[in-house]
């Protein structure tokens, strides 16, 4: 009986089946010559291709030979090519995980191209030796290939496999992509034995195709001992297979947008996560199933918890520090900013470190989990309760905080509580104050990872994106204009122009921006203030002079010398993702014209001011006029950072009537 209760306990089988799929699509190495004539895509007529169909499958089975449980991943995928511009979509990327003893093997790859002959259907074979398999890292390999004679109206298609001992996370389906697809499916098969958390992303609707349960068994042979003799027996396992196939029609092509987090955010995917396993005799085992128990694993991993509390080589920097002030905030600051100035950062991002944090301290460089991890054990050695925050960058993606998925985070930052605040720090950034997060890392919410199991914090800019832009400008009896601008950069913008120009240089950073002024100006001299003292905002004095003058006797010019906006970033007519511009945007410019003798201001723009709705944006617009003197008064600001799909309609109505004033023109001519 013992045995018996082993087998239960470890073994299950699978049973395939692949009726199911045959009947939703056609069989491999078959096309209908419909698909072949098409020669637009109904839908979207700009499409270069579109995929027909894409459907995969992936199961869980006992593999009897290593002992254990693995997964098999199976993908059937047809596109038409309407055009050359399609023509990339013939290449195709298969990466692999080989993390040592375990691993992932491909298997089965096989493709076709179809193309039509005078109404004849001729299909060319992938050949094996245009595959090509190259190692990434240690840990990844690559397989690669082009399908063959591809040309304008074929069809291609391709079939494959991958076997993984890796069950933690079942491979990521994606039914939208940068071209339209026509049908998407994906079948997800599991063993009662198995439990995963699921996430739908996305704001198309998927369609459960069909959920079903099915039985399943295996039959083993156990051995029992009595009576000084070895008595075996077939024994039988009955399981349930757990099924449901999600399916899409007719998605519209991914289309890039400005002021997004990533498009990764809006695809419509579905992500498996196991959370936890039960077998017959054994209680319900946790995985990953909750945020506490990722907690718990980050906090013991060799390359995140397990590098704190190991901070004795930070001994004379604790000492310097506390030699110079016994205020805590005050040591913060010191801490942070020694970090900050002590290590530089590889531009690399990531959740763990790349060595321990001894080395990393003394090599002065590392990645940022090197960098905030040491500030993180800096704080803890200075006796300030720290930690780290684990959070998705921008570039990541947001975190569903409803669904713990340890892969959604790919940043750590840190976090220091004094009384009852809470001070976000990263010290990759030279330029940023304390309390400040660098832009990429402003993506809704981290969760502090600590010893009471963590919890969440807002990742909430403090501060914005505000520059004052303050003109005083003298026109010329021939009509041109000279004078100065100076700008007052303030907090995100000082710090992004601080970077900027200590990255480039002076000059090419005032080359890079020589179009931002909205009149045919060239910058004769130039004056920068505080550009070493981070915390101060940074001034630029500018002396600029028109290469242009007057036409006659009529002089034009933008009463906004420099532009707010090139052009409207909303161009789409409708928006189906979030607008997330992640700063507070805000911009103030007062511009003084002095006029000389014998001339007049005949033509001006009306003054204006308008908002958007519960004041998340505001423009107001005057123009003064004082005999000799024209003064131009504008503020431009967005006090929200997340705009909603609903909202769009507004927020691009407010951008175009902010274009359109820029562009008005105020006209002065001599008296006659």
């Amino acid at each position: 009986m013992q045995t018996l209760k082993l087998c239960l306990l470890f073994i299950v089988s699978w049973v395939a089946s692949v009726g199911q799929l045959q009947a939703q699509v056609k069989k491999f190495g078959k096309i209908a010559k419909e698909s072949l004539s098409m020669e637009v895509y109904e839908k979207d007529s700009s499409a270069a291709a579109v995929v027909l169909f894409d459907v995969g499958r992936t199961y869980i089975s006992y593999n009897t030979g290593k002992g254990d449980f693995d997964m098999t991943f199976e993908r059937h995928r047809r596109i038409k090519i309407l055009n050359k511009d399609g023509y990339d979509y013939a290449d195709f990327r298969i990466p692999t995980y080989h993390p040592g003893s375990s691993n992932e093997n491909l298997s089965g790859l096989k493709g076709y191209t179809y193309t039509l002959d005078n109404g004849k259907i001729n299909k060319t074979k992938l050949d094996k030796k245009d595959i090509f398999k190259d190692d990434l890292s240690d840990d990844w390999r690559v397989t690669t290939f082009t399908m063959p004679n591809v040309s304008e109206g074929c069809v291609i298609e391709f079939t494959y496999k991958v076997n993984s001992d890796f069950i933690t996370f079942l491979k990521e389906w994606e039914f939208q992509e940068e071209i339209p697809v026509v049908y998407s499916e994906y079948t997800v098969e599991i063993p009662e034995y198995f439990h995963y958390q699921k996430v739908n992303q996305g704001y198309l609707n998927l369609t459960l195709k069909e959920k079903t349960t099915k039985n399943g068994s295996v039959n083993f042979m156990s051995t029992s001992r009595g009576n000084a003799r070895v008595n075996m027996s077939n024994q039988t396992v009955n399981y349930t297979i757990n099924s449901e196939t999600w399916a899409l029609e007719h998605a519209p092509a991914l289309k890039e947008e400005e002021y997004i987090t990533t498009m990764e955010d809006y695809v419509t995917k579905i992500n498996y996560q196991l959370a936890g396993t039960q077998f017959p005799g054994s209680i319900y085992k946790n995985v990953l199933g909750s945020w506490e128990k990722i907690n718990e694993i980050l906090l013991k991993h060799e390359n995140f918890g397990k590098q704190l509390g190991k901070g004795n080589y930070l001994k004379e920097v604790v000492a310097t520090i506390q030699s110079k002030t016994d205020k805590r905030e005050e040591q913060l600051v010191l801490a942070y900013e020694f970090i900050r100035n002590h290590m530089d950062w590889n531009r690399e991002n990531d959740m763990l470190t790349s060595d321990n944090l001894k080395k990393s301290f003394e090599s002065k460089k590392g990645n940022s989990a090197d960098i905030n991890l040491l500030l993180t054990s800096l704080l803890q050695e200075l006796g300030i309760s720290a930690h780290p925050v684990v959070l998705s960058t921008r570039d990541n993606g947001k975190i569903n905080i409803a669904m713990p998925m340890i892969q959604s985070f790919n940043y750590v930052i840190a976090t220091a509580k004094l009384g009852e605040r809470y001070i976000l720090l990263d010290a990759t950034n030279k330029y940023l104050k304390p309390g400040m997060l660098p832009y990429r890392c402003l993506n809704w919410k981290g969760r502090i990872i600590n010893e009471q199991l963590g919890n969440w914090i807002d990742l909430t800019p403090i501060g914005a994106a505000e520059a004052t832009v303050n003109s005083f400008l003298k026109l010329e009896e021939d009509g041109s204009i000279n004078g100065n601008v100076v700008y007052i950069n303030k907090d995100y913008l000082s710090a992004s122009t601080r970077g900027a120009i200590n990255a480039k240089g002076v000059d090419k950073y005032l080359e890079e921006h020589k179009d931002d002024f909205g009149q045919d100006f060239i910058v004769t001299e130039h004056e920068i203030k505080n550009l070493k003292e981070p915390y101060k905002s940074l001034d630029i004095k500018l002396s600029i002079e028109s290469t242009e003058g007057g036409m006659g006797n009529m002089v034009y010019f933008s009463p906004l010398i420099v532009k707010l906006f090139e052009e409207n970033p909303f161009k789409q007519e409708n928006r189906y993702y979030p607008v997330d511009f992640g700063l507070p945007l805000k911009e103030k410019m007062m511009t003084t014209i002095m006029l000389p003798e014998g001339f007049i201001v005949d033509e001006l723009p009306e003054p204006t001011a308008i908002s958007l709705p519960d004041n998340a944006g505001l423009f107001n617009f005057q123009v003064v006029n004082n005999n000799n003197m024209v003064q131009v008064l504008c503020s431009f600001s967005l006090n929200r950072t997340l705009f909603l799909p609903e909202e769009y309609a507004n927020l691009k109505t407010f951008f175009n009537y902010v274009l359109a004033k820029q562009e008005e023109q105020i006209v002065i001519k001599r008296k006659s």
